[in-house]
C-alpha cells in the first residue's frame, strides 16, 4: 500500500520534484477487506439456532432464526432473509439457472431476541451461582438459554459396533517396561 504525506495538493504535478518522493512511505500491511477482516477480540454471543432481529440492511426490522455463523468474517446466515438471485453455469453435475441463496449479515446489523419480551436486547455475559457461564439480556435480565438445536450433535458420530475393540483387550498389558 502506498501512502502520501504532502503538505501541499495532492496532484501529480507536484510529485515529480525528488524531495516530494521523499516523502513516499511504503507500508509493510496489506490492506484489509470484508472477506479477511476478523475482530477475535470481542466476544460472540450469538450462536446457531437463536432469533434474530435484522437492525440494518434491506431487511431491517425481520425476524429470523440464525442457520450459520461465520467467525471468520464476522457475519451470520439467518433463514430466509437477506436472499440474492445466483445465477449458476450448468455443468455435468448441475442443469444450472438462477437459483434464491441467503447471504451473510454482518454482526453488528443483528440484535439477539429477548425471549422475556421479544425485543431486540444487547447481551451480556454472567455467571450463576454454580458456576455455569450463561448471556443475559441487558434491558430485562432475563437469562437467554442456548437454543436446544445446540444440544444435538451436528455431525452425528459412527454408532458403536463391530468394529470397536473390546474394553479388555484394549486394556491388556502388551508390552513390560524394562528396568
Amino acid at each position: 500500500m502506498l501512502r502520501l504525506f504532502t503538505s501541499s495538493s495532492s496532484s501529480f504535478s507536484s510529485l515529480r520534484s525528488p524531495l516530494r518522493w521523499a516523502s513516499v512511505v511504503f507500508s509493510s500491511s496489506p490492506p484489509t477487506s470484508f472477506a479477511s477482516f476478523s475482530s477475535s477480540s470481542t466476544a460472540w454471543h450469538l450462536v446457531r439456532g437463536d432469533r434474530v432481529h435484522i437492525v440494518a440492511g434491506r431487511d431491517r426490522g425481520k425476524e429470523g432464526v440464525i442457520v450459520k455463523v461465520l467467525r471468520d468474517r464476522d457475519a451470520v446466515i439467518v433463514e430466509g432473509l437477506n436472499l440474492v438471485k445466483k445465477h449458476i453455469k450448468s455443468t455435468r453435475e448441475n442443469r444450472g439457472g438462477v437459483i434464491t441463496k441467503e447471504m451473510p449479515i454482518h454482526r453488528s446489523n443483528v440484535a439477539l431476541l429477548d425471549p422475556t419480551t421479544g425485543a431486540p436486547t444487547r447481551v451480556r455475559m454472567m455467571f450463576k451461582e454454580n458456576g455455569d457461564k450463561v448471556r443475559v439480556g441487558v434491558e430485562s435480565g432475563a437469562i437467554i438459554e442456548r437454543p436446544a438445536l445446540l444440544r444435538e450433535r451436528r455431525y452425528p458420530t459412527s454408532p458403536r459396533g463391530e468394529r470397536d475393540t473390546p474394553l479388555d483387550v484394549a486394556m491388556r498389558v502388551t508390552a513390560t517396561p524394562s528396568s
